[in-house]
């Protein structure tokens, strides 16, 4: 560390790994410092006044030469080697003007400013630093500050500075009651998701009855192209088999000569002219004096009688 800041006058320290323990007569510098540690991490607080019995840091620690107050601390951290400088260009913002770069470089360190830099190093507040790693001589008693307990709170309860039990279930609290609440935005988000997934469960439904409605058209198709033959390979009209019916027989007329029997014509009678059962009517004798025209022939007309029945051919329909 080079420092010119207070009694010091482009003085250097070197401090090495782990703990440094400084020994040194009174009014060395030891007190001073500290405070330029404190000043080249966290900056000068320029709206600080004195008051009674206490002097403020951008008085108390302003260069004895008259010089502008000024230093430069090379240190190692987890961003690499770095080199922070505060220099002060205007006297009313003692050590405002800030740089951060890589050791032996120019290249500045990206998100690394002169009011974040002491937190984003070392993690810690201005407040918390100065009541636990950095302790001023005439401030032992330490005050009371409310970051301080948050982390030792953290710290009893789940032993991370970080991680605070009571935080956490009052944000929980916090959650339960939104969630709770009919109005705001979660609430709001909850009932379209609930209306998404309604939707697309009677999406997924409209897939599956879609899908079963091509596979019976599919089946429908191939029966319409290849359909059901008829009796004996051919095809029924329309598609249906003919009704049984009865089998019609047409007889045919005698053998000529002359006019036909009253048997003959008895047996030929049925439903239409010249048609009859296909089943054969029972058969009545006639003697051969029953008739005029027989009269005299004797069984030789009986014969012709029954001959012209005999005789008679037929088709079926």
């Amino acid at each position: 560390m080079t420092a010119t800041f207070g009694k010091l006058q482009g003085r250097s320290l070197e401090l090495g790994d782990g703990l440094n323990i400084i020994e040194a007569p009174n009014e060395t510098g030891k007190s001073t410092w500290c405070a330029f540690l404190l000043s080249i991490l966290y900056g000068v607080n320029s709206r600080e006044r004195d008051r009674a019995g206490f002097i403020a840091d951008k008085n108390r620690f302003a260069p004895w030469s008259g010089a502008a107050m000024s230093g430069r601390m090379d240190c190692g951290t987890e961003l690499g080697e770095l080199a922070l400088t505060r220099a002060t260009r205007r006297q009313t913002s003692p050590m405002g003007e800030f740089s951060a770069v890589y050791a032996g470089t120019n290249e500045p360190v990206p998100g690394l400013t002169g009011a974040a830099c002491g937190e984003t190093l070392l993690g810690i507040s201005r407040e918390v630093f100065e009541r636990s790693a950095f302790i001023r001589q005439n401030n032992l008693p330490i005050s009371q500050d409310a970051e301080l307990e948050r982390r030792i709170a953290a710290l009893i309860s789940s032993g991370e500075e970080g991680t605070s039990y009571t935080e956490a279930a009052d944000a929980l609290k916090q959650l339960n009651r939104r969630r709770h609440n009919r109005t705001g935005q979660l609430p709001a988000l909850e009932t379209e998701l609930a209306e998404l997934d309604r939707q697309l469960s009677e999406s997924n439904s409209l897939a599956r009855q879609l899908v079963q409605a091509r596979s019976e058209v599919e089946a429908l198709s191939r029966r319409a192209e290849n359909p059901t033959g008829g009796t004996d390979g051919l095809q029924p009209l329309g598609g249906r088999p003919a009704p049984p019916g009865p089998l019609r027989c047409r007889i045919g007329g005698g053998t000529g000569r002359g006019p036909r029997r009253a048997g003959a014509g008895a047996a030929s009678a049925g439903p239409n002219p010249g048609e009859r059962d296909h089943r054969p009517a029972p058969r009545r004798h006639r003697q051969s004096g029953d008739h005029p025209e027989s009269r005299g022939q004797g069984p030789v007309g009986a014969g012709r009688g029954h001959e012209g029945i005999a005789a008679g051919g037929g088709r079926c329909e």
